[in-house]
């Protein structure tokens, strides 16, 4: 996951004269190459919604990215640095996000395996990730092979 420096309110911005992080083009660029560049080597691009938010993680996730990352319980690193997009995003939000673009979300197990479905009362993981809508029926594939 290419984490962006979150820069308005961290010192080595304020006072010790650092570069702004990276602009939205700069972002979309680095998951574009780091898929190009990576690929076989890492499969798996996340974005970080904390960072981006939720709208430029889902032209991310147009863009290279293949993980559109966790709902979270509480982030402060970020906020603490200044981002303005949250700390919490709830499922649904997630997988609406995904569904808006086409594709088709799954959850998947921490070596980016697809998940079981819980049992009846048994909590859902919290992580989910995408696979192309027209691959979606290929059961076992974490990442269609030509993604």
């Amino acid at each position: 996951m290419p984490l962006g420096f979150i820069h308005h309110k961290t010192r080595l911005y304020n006072e010790q004269g650092s570069r702004a992080g990276a602009s939205m083009p700069e972002d979309l660029r680095l998951l574009a190459v780091g898929r190009l560049f990576l690929r076989p080597w890492i499969k798996n691009v996340q974005i970080s919604w904390v960072k981006m938010g939720l709208k430029l993680g889902q032209v991310g996730l147009m863009s290279g990215a293949n993980d559109f990352g966790g709902t979270l319980m509480e982030e402060s690193i970020s906020k603490a640095a200044g981002s303005e997009h949250g700390d919490h995003v709830e499922v649904e939000t997630i997988e609406r996000l995904i569904r808006e673009l086409g594709r088709t979300p799954y959850e998947r197990t921490t070596t980016y395996g697809r998940r079981q479905k819980p049992a009846r009362g048994e909590a859902a993981p919290l992580e989910l990730e995408l696979v192309p809508a027209a691959h979606s029926e290929r059961a076992g594939l974490a990442l269609p092979s030509g993604y």
